[in-house]
């Protein structure tokens, strides 16, 4: 085509544009098509330079409702998006779909932009809130949003926080009538007052002041208070950056919370102990308590009590003979279809952590799960252990484990590798037909004995294996004690309680059957016997 005239170079460009193989396939698919993949495009604001690639695309992409649904929930509004005209484009574009917006450090004319389409929002975040935001943010809630299920509020954490103490949350309400389906809040806890309704399930409150101001806190009654309206519905509550309320000389009685699946504390462990102290909790609650002070008082624990009774379930750090923190709940009845675990295994893992030196360990259960609920994976360290109650071989059991340093390429070692006493009380609650008690009561005369070499020969087989397991993985004892006692023996009077064991003269033939046990530990095997009850006169 070189040294053709102009006109024929013209003509020829004018064929080659009517050519159907001129035209790029992309050109040929139809609107719908572009409007699919559209909807999948949206990563950011350069995403809308899409629009810039032709006439034809622009078109398709405004007309893109999913674009700009995902558009306004990805994106951050300011108050220059409002003023540019991008906020309220973005909103008008994206109807009739649902919502979830975020807007950051916004003004009132930011919520103005929004009241048209507060109908359509499902989920609301607000960021970098300031204590000039507070009102029309509030306003803006009330004003009806009859769809909205989520509520994020957060402070600019590069700020001073601390103006968030005197907020004027004594003005701030919500209508629960204009946020009737309004079920899962985030929020700076020094707001939860001014948030709290009957129709909320799941709260996640914290502390923004603490990591600028150590000690700022809020009051418990108040925030028991606050809680009151949402806790018939609470299912999920989560306390976190030192946000747990201090409960110091309050008189609230228990807060019920019969629908909480899960409850999660980070703060300080004597904090989380008081909480736990005000309120009642269902028996398949899930409690994920995390200290913030192992640096603090809880690295001086040495010996860690985990006591279960009828009524509650406690966990009790000492530093000698000095009580350091007790965690428990508020007293409740419970039964074996009513259970509570005050801290689930791998909880009491997290709870104590490898900071905290524990040496001495002390189970005292009524139930199956008191017992099972003992992780000894939490007590790397542990020494001497004590274990008494019903069902205890569900506790001892589990000691024939194995666990890894983390880190450690080396061979998996028993938990806690370092264990050299073991004593152990079996609590039997025996029925008036139990053919142990029968035989118990009637001083191992006759076929009663085998009734009770049976049973002491079962245990010991348990035993034996729990042994023989922590022995191949080089961790023995240097001392074992165990025996059984009938529940209600040290409240009877003497003349009322009898021993079977080694210091019965005419039964000698438990001692081969607690031999085998000898050979497991390297030093005593104690066998204190069957302590029972005898019948009344």
């Amino acid at each position: 085509m070189v040294g053709l005239p102009l006109d024929d170079l013209t003509l020829q460009v004018e064929r080659l544009l009517v050519s159907d193989d001129a035209i790029p396939p992309i050109h040929v698919l139809p609107a719908e098509i572009l409007a699919d993949i559209f909807e999948e495009c949206w990563t950011g604001r350069n995403s809308l330079r899409i629009s810039h690639v032709c006439r034809s695309w622009r078109s398709v992409l405004l007309d893109t409702k999913r674009f700009w649904v995902d558009a306004v929930k990805g994106d951050m509004f300011t108050p220059d998006d409002c003023s540019s005209g991008y906020m309220g484009a973005s909103l008008e574009r994206s109807a009739p779909h649902m919502l979830e917006p975020s807007l950051s450090r916004p003004l009132l004319s930011v919520f103005v932009c929004l009241v048209p389409h507060i109908g359509r929002v499902v989920s609301f975040n607000v960021t970098c809130v300031t204590n000039e935001v507070l009102f029309p943010l509030w306003t803006c809630l009330n004003s009806g949003m009859p769809c909205l299920a989520t509520l994020t509020i957060t402070l600019d954490d590069s700020d001073d926080c601390r103006w968030i103490k005197d907020a004027p949350i004594e003005h701030l309400f919500l209508w629960p009538a204009a946020l009737p389906r309004l079920t899962q809040v985030s929020a700076p806890v020094w707001l939860f007052p001014s948030l709290s309704l009957p129709s909320l399930q799941h709260v996640a409150l914290h502390n923004p002041i603490r990591c600028w101001y150590v000690g700022d806190h809020v009051e418990g009654d108040p925030f028991l208070t606050a809680l009151e309206p949402c806790a018939p519905n609470l299912q999920t509550l989560a306390l976190v950056s030192d946000a747990a309320p201090r409960l110091y000389g309050t008189a609230t009685s228990p807060l019920a919370l019969p629908a909480l699946r899960q409850l999660r504390l980070e703060s300080m462990a004597r904090h989380c102990a008081r909480l736990l102290e005000h309120v009642v909790l269902p028996r398949t609650v899930h409690i994920h308590c995390t200290p913030l002070d192992h640096g603090e008082g809880l690295l001086a624990t040495d010996r860690v009590a985990m006591v279960g009774t009828h009524d509650a379930v406690s966990v009790h750090c000492y530093a000698g003979g000095e009580e350091l923190l007790r965690v428990d709940t508020g007293l409740h009845h419970r039964s074996d279809s009513a259970r509570l675990l005050i801290l689930r295994p791998d909880d009491l893992v997290g709870f104590f952590g490898d900071r905290v030196r524990v040496t001495q360990l002390s189970v005292v259960g009524q139930m199956r799960t008191d017992m099972q609920g003992v992780a000894w994976c939490a007590f790397p360290h542990l020494v001497r252990a004590e274990i008494r109650g019903r069902k205890t071989m569900y506790a001892v059991k589990t000691l024939a484990s194995k666990t890894h340093d983390e880190g450690s390429l080396g061979p998996a070692a028993a938990v806690c590798p370092r264990l050299r006493t073991l004593e152990i009380d079996h609590v039997l609650l025996a029925q008036p037909t139990d053919r142990l008690r029968v035989a118990l009561r009637g001083g191992g005369k006759g076929e009663g004995i085998t009734v009770i070499e049976a049973d002491l020969r079962k245990r010991c087989i348990e035993l034996e294996h729990v042994l023989s397991f922590r022995s191949k993985l080089g961790s023995r004892l240097t001392q074992l004690e165990f025996g059984c006692t009938e529940m209600g023996w040290e409240d009877r009077a003497s003349d009322r309680r009898g021993i079977l064991g080694p210091s019965s003269p005419d039964w000698t033939s438990w001692r081969p059957i607690v031999a085998p046990l000898e050979e497991l530990v390297d030093g005593p095997v104690v066998f204190t016997g069957y302590r029972h009850l005898l019948d009344d006169a």
